[in-house]
């Protein structure tokens, strides 16, 4: 099923922005995480409903690794984080900006920025109702964008819209670009059915806000939704939008990716320095030197610096720098090519029980991703006691 909400009204003497409105959410299709690494290096963004970084951060560093594309923003609903722990969940060349909930579990949102990004947080409006990270960005010298990640859970649908429309008019007020992306819990299939998701898009749309995904983004056996999406009061920037196929989370990721380029950073080498076993020899040799008569040292602190120097030293004089890759590094060290084969198995296994949802396909995949997951588990469990 495709979203079209204006689809009967389509025709020659319409503006620019319906049609091309009505392209891009017939060109919205399902990918799996493989088929992102040629997205464009523009402005690309990703949206994840995580239910949980905290009990699921390696899978989560696993799939942007597995999508082989550096998005630029990584918008994620339902952390599940709280203030104390925010730092932890960091990921190596993003700035993690976060509102974790204080008075009770779950929810949160946060948006993960690349490094070279200029950006600012905003405190523009306070939801009582949702979890709300602002951020102005600066993309060039000439296009600056607000980007509003929200998770809303299902219920107070009068008292959020209510706090919706005051923030829009506050938005309003700064002209500028902007998205609004998250789980907003209004099915946008639902607008005929009930008047809450009803009123929820008329809001978006009043005050120039499209949604840029059309498909369903929370699939079962038994329903389907659309609940999920990335709003933009200005789509002639975005000419791709997309629903990523994967079982990270029982909520399909989605992405969007907009025109305009970035500033032109300088691209700083990432390097690696690592000791060269070849010449574990000279280095046994060179500490035997340096630490001759050790045994006679009588201050214990003299001694600890001494032979923490001389380690140093020599490790240093027998490294080389590397030029790290995110294409052949692996993002966890504990990941075999073996088992990124059988992630790979698990995801085509995933794409077929969705496909045909029979009970073999699922007892299959069921059975296979228990496995796959106890593998990991071990996997990383020796690689910590090696």
């Amino acid at each position: 099923k495709t979203f079209h909400p204006f689809s009967d009204f389509i025709s020659d003497e319409l503006s620019f922005t319906y049609k091309h409105f009505e392209d891009i959410m017939n060109r919205c299709m399902y990918h799996k995480p493989s088929e992102l690494e040629n997205i464009s290096q523009e402005i690309s963004m990703l949206h994840i409903n995580a239910r949980s970084i905290v009990n699921k951060f390696d899978e989560f560093k696993l799939f942007l690794s597995m999508s082989k594309h550096k998005w630029c923003f990584i918008c994620v609903s339902e952390t599940w984080l709280t203030e104390d722990i925010e730092t932890l969940f960091c990921i190596e060349n993003y700035q993690l900006f976060c509102k974790s909930r204080t008075t009770k579990s779950g929810g949160g949102s946060a948006i993960y920025v690349l490094d070279n990004m200029p950006v600012k947080k905003l405190d523009l409006f306070q939801f009582s109702t949702a979890d709300a990270v602002f951020l102005r960005v600066n993309i060039n010298r000439q296009q600056s964008c607000l980007i509003l990640q929200i998770y809303r859970a299902p219920r107070n649908n009068a008292e959020f819209l209510e706090e919706l429309e005051k923030c829009l008019n506050e938005i309003v007020k700064l002209n500028i670009l902007t998205y609004i992306i998250g789980d907003f819990n209004f099915d946008l299939f639902s607008l005929s059915e009930n008047s809450a998701c009803d009123s929820f898009f008329t809001l978006m749309c009043s005050y120039g806000f499209l949604p840029t995904i059309s498909k369903a983004t929370r699939v079962s056996a038994e329903s389907f939704s659309l609940i999920d999406n990335i709003f933009c009061n200005d789509i002639s920037f975005i000419y791709q939008s997309g629903i990523i196929e994967s079982d990270f989370s029982d909520h399909f990721s989605i992405i969007t990716c907009s025109t305009f380029e970035r500033e032109k950073m300088k691209v700083i080498k990432e390097e690696k320095t690592c000791f060269d076993y070849r010449y574990i020899e000279d280095l046994n040799n060179f500490l035997v030197e340096k630490l001759e008569n050790f045994d006679q040292e009588t201050n214990p602190e003299q001694a600890c610096s001494r032979l923490l120097e001389t380690y140093q030293i020599g490790i240093k004089k027998n490294s080389k720098k590397k030029c790290s890759s995110r294409k052949k590094t692996a993002i966890n060290p504990w990941i075999t090519r073996g088992l990124l084969s059988s992630i790979n198995q698990k995801n085509n296994l995933f794409n077929k029980k969705l496909k045909d949802p029979t009970t073999e396909n699922i007892r299959k995949y069921n059975s296979y991703r228990n496995c796959l997951n106890s593998a990991l588990i071990l996997a990383k469990r020796r690689y910590y006691m090696s």
